[in-house]
């Protein structure tokens, strides 16, 4: 018997796609494969991305792939990126590094319940707190970005940076949200333009999870 795929599987496919790479991150980190685990976190970002962009544009967008896309970002962005760091910051004390991904992944929680309670209208062309793709992205970004520091710096620069992370995601400070800054690009060429420039020139000159971490924190 053949399965046919139609375009209203498609989001929940993506969000499927995405959880999976929560979970074998989650899988690489307990096998101190950090590298990895990292690449598959920001794949599954890539996953989140277009499971919104398939659901807008399939018209399927349901309460059930809400549900289903904010606890696959609970696994991908808020525990996977906790434990990496538990795991990474070796040199920093047991009550500092409990305490930081406690506060995180509480935070990732709220700002995934609070995105769910809210309409449309509200998250038309906004949301409210960092959104937890972002703030997990440029998490783990910022991690192999400062790797080479002496292991008790790096891992308390990631604590401050995980901190202020969980901050911005339970604050009411509006982000613009994917389908508005893709609409501003049309209407401005020439940013989009000057962007590719600065882009290319940082691919030269920068590694490239330092480009990420830079990207996700200018965001």
């Amino acid at each position: 018997m053949i399965f046919l795929i139609t375009k209203k599987q498609l989001p929940f496919i993506a969000t499927f796609l995405n959880l999976v790479c929560g979970v074998y991150s989650l899988v690489m980190i307990f096998s101190k494969n950090l590298n990895l685990a990292v690449f598959l976190i920001l794949i599954g970002g890539i996953f989140d991305f277009f499971d919104g962009w398939l659901a807008y544009k399939s018209n399927s967008c349901t309460q059930l792939g809400k549900q289903l896309d904010s606890l696959a970002d609970l696994v991908t962005f808020g525990i996977a990126p906790a434990f990496l760091y538990f795991q990474f910051s070796y040199s920093t004390s047991l009550l500092f590094k409990v305490s930081i991904i406690t506060v995180y992944i509480f935070s990732t929680v709220f700002r995934l319940a609070r995105f769910n309670s809210l309409t449309y209208e509200n998250t038309k062309d906004y949301f409210y707190g960092l959104p937890v793709t972002i703030a997990g992205c440029a998490s783990v970004s910022y991690f192999l970005s400062i790797i080479e520091l002496e292991a008790y710096f790096a891992g308390l620069f990631t604590g401050l940076f995980l901190f202020l992370s969980s901050i911005l995601m339970i604050s009411n400070v509006r982000y613009p949200n994917s389908s508005f800054v893709i609409s501003v690009i049309k209407r401005n060429l020439f940013i989009m333009f000057s962007f590719l420039i600065l882009l290319f020139f940082l691919v030269i000159k920068v590694d490239l999870f330092e480009i990420l971490s830079i990207s996700f924190i200018l965001y």
